[in-house]
Parts: C-alpha cells; sequence; structure tokens
C-alpha cells in the first residue's frame, strides 16, 4: 500500500531527531498506530522520497539501537557506509548469475544444432528469428544496455 503524501509526511514528522532519541521499530509502529510489517513498509516509503530537507532516516545498530532521523553528516556518512556494505554482500552473486544468463556480453548466439531444431518448429529462418527476438528481450531485461 502507498500512502500519500500527508499520511507521509505525517509519519515522518512523528520520527525522533538525533540518535539519542532512537526508538526501536516496536515502538515506532506503537507510535504510528500500525503493525510492525507495516512500519516497515513506512519506512521505506519514508527513505525513497526526497522532501527536501537534509534529514536522513537511520536505523541505529550502533550505540542505542533504533530509528531516529539526522542532518549529522558524520553519522549520516557511516549509515551509508553500513547500507553501501550491505548492498555488496547482496550484488555479490551476480558475477556468477551474470556470467551464466548473459555469457556473452555482446550477443547470444544460438548452436546452428539449436536453430536447426528452431528451424524445424518455426519454419525457415526460424533460429534466426527466435535469436534476434532473444536478444531483444535480453537488451530489454538488462535497461537498454549491454552488459
Amino acid at each position: 500500500m502507498t500512502h500519500s503524501k500527508t499520511e507521509l509526511s505525517i509519519f515522518y514528522f512523528l520520527l525522533p531527531i538525533g540518535e539519542n532519541n532512537a526508538i526501536t521499530r516496536l515502538e515506532l509502529s506503537m507510535r504510528w498506530g500500525v503493525p510492525d510489517r507495516q512500519a516497515r513498509r513506512i519506512i521505506h516509503e519514508l527513505r525513497a522520497s526526497d522532501n527536501g530537507d537534509n534529514m536522513v532516516i537511520i536505523s541505529s545498530s550502533h550505540s542505542k539501537r533504533g530509528y531516529f532521523k539526522t542532518d549529522d553528516i558524520t553519522v549520516i556518512a557511516r549509515f551509508r557506509n553500513e547500507i553501501y556494505s550491505r548492498a555488496l554482500n547482496t550484488f555479490a552473486p551476480l558475477k556468477k548469475i551474470d556470467r551464466i544468463l548473459w555469457y556473452d556480453a555482446d550477443q547470444l548466439e544460438l548452436t546452428e544444432g539449436q536453430k536447426d531444431i528452431l528451424n524445424i518448429e518455426w519454419g525457415e529462418n526460424g533460429g534466426e528469428v527466435i535469436e534476434k527476438q532473444l536478444n531483444d528481450f535480453m537488451y530489454q531485461c538488462i535497461g537498454g544496455k549491454k552488459i
């Protein structure tokens, strides 16, 4: 469920300011009057939006655990590094996956045997037509960029 700008503004306003005022997600969900799962979604929506201020919503696993917003550059930089590190760990398997899925960065090429089978199924030049469609599909899947 996506929340309106007004709802998000209210949720944002109710977030504590400063690391010393951090509250747990349970406390936050009680403050907002929503279940825990919905509180996680709201936090995600708030973090994904930019209302133009210089505050960042932090979830601290340091000192006092919990959620808060801050404009402290040191705290924001520490949080960015933490998120960046998590992202690198999350994306680590992609190297192998990409090698398997996109083994040829320029083009997917079917073997002559594969083309022969497709020619039987799809008629003359069926293999070449399917090969082009696969290449077009792969191109779209990666956002219009060749890997």
